[in-house]
């Protein structure tokens, strides 16, 4: 593509491109996974059921499920750039609006805002980096974007824990609205306009019809989502429940968490890093299939095996390498997979991986109330992640090959 930087030069750390989808991408993680450490405090703070307080989880994913596949063809018609600042002012305003719920049903609502802005910038920052770095060198360029993103569970998380814990919850969602800020002025001041060269020519309904049938009617593009919805199900379901599944388990404390998921993050950190160089040299669509298959493995393990709380957190932090791992390489995969329509495709892929979010955060609930214990709810999100894997590795058609042979 005519708007592509070229591989050599882009992973300098001075270049605008990278770093700002790295934060953008930041951000929107953080917002995603901050209701995992607050969950309990919420919880007895409005008086409900952990069971119920994870309904947040799924208030959150609906709208992020179903809306993105129309935020994905208005970033094909009218550039990445724009949809993620409409992204980012919806999350802004979602943020504060939490920070300040005086009831749990206003909160929910929140989060159903905070969704619909992550529809419109999550498929966005992905469907540039596919803009920008061809297929040969995506995996990096992935990895890095994945690095930045894990600086949310690194850094933000664990502050986000001892702000929640030593002071309240509500802290948690405050810190959310002043990143968001600090995007939002990075974005406009940073980011150049995205190329003409991607946009589609059409308008109004011929436009999604056209961007959908190319990826409805291909039996390959429809399984790469069905595998990422049973990856949603293992990864961000899980998410929802982490912080929950260690301080009931294991009787600690909300502040107590932040040395969890700093580990956690770091594993992420590392493991995107070297998995973005695996995804380039081999094949991306392997990577990602057997990354699936050691995360259910741990995922098993780590809800039925535990043993100690030591060990609790080695299993979780070896459980985020390999999903770490298949993010990089199966993001890689889904946006060459129809590059004429990336966006929708990218779009598609996100709404794929809520639907398995939404349905992971009820699955768990629905466990947890009826066996009040985790060992059934890693099972289920364990099983989901490996037939993923294996509808990937059998039935998904790798796209790029050739032009990453020609670019190599």
């Amino acid at each position: 593509m005519s708007n592509q930087i070229p591989a050599t030069p882009i992973f300098n750390p001075n270049r605008v491109i990278l770093p700002i989808l790295c934060i953008c991408s930041f951000s929107n993680l953080f917002n995603m996974r901050a209701i995992s450490p607050v969950l309990v405090d919420i919880s007895q703070d409005f008086g409900i059921s952990v069971a119920v307080a994870g309904s947040l989880g799924a208030a959150y994913s609906l709208p992020a499920a179903f809306l993105a596949v129309i935020f994905g063809p208005l970033s094909d018609r009218y550039g990445r750039r724009t949809l993620m600042l409409f992204g980012l002012s919806f999350l802004t305003l979602a943020s504060l609006g939490a920070t300040l719920a005086p009831s749990f049903v206003v909160l929910l609502a929140c989060r159903v805002l905070a969704g619909l802005g992550a529809a419109a910038l999550s498929p966005s920052v992905f469907a540039a980096v596919g803009d920008y770095f061809p297929y040969s060198e995506r995996g990096r360029a992935f990895g890095w974007v994945v690095s930045g993103t894990t600086m949310a569970v690194v850094v933000g998380l664990p502050l986000g824990s001892l702000l929640a814990g030593y002071l309240s919850w509500r802290w948690m969602f405050g810190l959310l609205a002043g990143v968001f800020l600090i995007v939002i002025l990075l974005v406009i001041r940073f980011l150049p306009a995205s190329e003409e060269s991607h946009k589609s020519k059409e308008r109004g309904l011929a436009h999604y019809k056209s961007s959908f049938g190319l990826i409805l009617r291909n039996r390959s593009t429809m399984i790469a989502l069905l595998s990422s919805s049973m990856f949603g199900i293992f990864w961000q379901g899980w998410a929802t429940y982490t912080g929950a599944f260690f301080i009931q388990t294991f009787d600690i404390t909300t502040e107590a968490l932040a040395p969890i998921f700093t580990l956690q993050g770091l594993a992420i950190l590392i493991a995107s890093r070297f998995g973005g160089v695996l995804a380039d040299r081999f094949t991306k669509k392997s990577l990602a299939a057997l990354a699936m298959l050691s995360g259910g493995v741990f995922m098993i393990l780590l809800t039925n095996i535990y043993g100690t709380l030591g060990l609790g957190i080695a299993l979780n932090t070896m459980m985020a390498i390999p999903a770490s791992m298949r993010f990089v390489a199966g993001n890689a995969l889904i946006s060459e997979l129809v590059p004429k329509a990336r966006g929708t495709m990218v779009s598609m892929n996100t709404s794929a991986n809520e639907i398995g979010t939404m349905t992971g955060s009820a699955i768990g609930g629905l466990t947890i109330a009826a066996s009040g214990g985790y060992g059934i709810l890693g099972m289920s999100f364990g099983l989901a992640v490996i037939l993923g894997a294996f509808l990937l590795h059998f039935f998904v058609v790798e796209g790029g090959e050739e032009s990453a042979a020609l670019q190599a």
